[in-house]
């Protein structure tokens, strides 16, 4: 046999291994799972990046330096400042006064105030707590139409359901000394200038034993020891 016709036998013979028909389907199926794993993989890209860029804001939060609030913060000397009267009929007029006396595990402190339904001065007696509010306990005053700054004792008082055996009024004038007399026993009076008029004197006595008797015979002294106008030196019981 010529080359020629080794050629044209080859030609027609059948090849050795024959390819199976063509799936369409089975070619689709390949591809589309192909684009979801493909798509799956950009859904996982996006993710772990949007993990590690809160991951960093958190880190950023965490790290960051406290910030100030902008509010005021009050000092002890504001918070003191803040100090109110418990009961608003009674306004402090000048300083608060000091007793050295407690009842009740609070200050006893004394104030004057100005009292419109009379026209006249008052001395509120009151308890002062440790942040210091004032509650008032007890007031003394002259009564309308009485000049409650004239020369001498005014609005002497003793007694009180809540502050037994306390007594205490004020005295116009340069008086340098008061004493009263408790069961015939002569006591000094504690006292301070009011800070709004200095010739107003408040005094009080520290608070008596029960016994001590009724207080009498108040009398005040001038600097150099002479007695001073008497005015109404009688005592109110509470």
């Amino acid at each position: 046999m010529t080359d020629l016709d080794t050629l044209r036998s080859a030609l027609h013979a059948p090849p050795r291994d024959v390819l199976g028909a063509l799936d369409i389907e089975q070619v689709m199926s390949a591809g589309r799972r192909l684009r979801r794993r493909r798509q799956l993989l950009a859904a996982s890209t996006v993710a772990t990046a949007t993990t590690a860029v809160f991951a960093v804001a958190a880190m950023a939060l965490n790290t960051a330096p406290a910030q100030e609030s902008g509010l005021p913060t009050a000092s002890a000397e504001q918070a003191a400042a803040a100090a109110h009267n418990s009961d608003p009929s009674y306004t402090p007029s000048g300083e608060v006064i000091p007793t050295g006396m407690r009842v009740d595990g609070k200050d006893l402190v004394f104030f004057v105030t100005h009292l419109p339904e009379t026209g006249t001065i008052g001395i509120v007696g009151a308890l002062r707590d440790q942040f210091g509010t004032l509650t008032a306990k007890v007031i003394t005053n002259e009564p309308r139409g009485v000049d409650d700054r004239s020369p001498g004792f005014h609005a002497a008082w003793t007694g009180h359901r809540e502050i037994s055996h306390l007594t205490y009024g004020y005295y116009v004038g340069p008086a340098s000394k008061i004493t009263a007399k408790f069961g015939g026993r002569t006591v000094e009076a504690r006292q301070a200038t009011w800070s709004e008029d200095p010739q107003v004197v408040i005094f009080w006595f520290d608070l008596v034993e029960p016994g001590a008797g009724e207080p009498s015979h108040l009398t005040a002294y001038d600097a150099d020891g002479r007695r001073l106008p008497a005015g109404n030196n009688g005592f109110t019981r509470g």
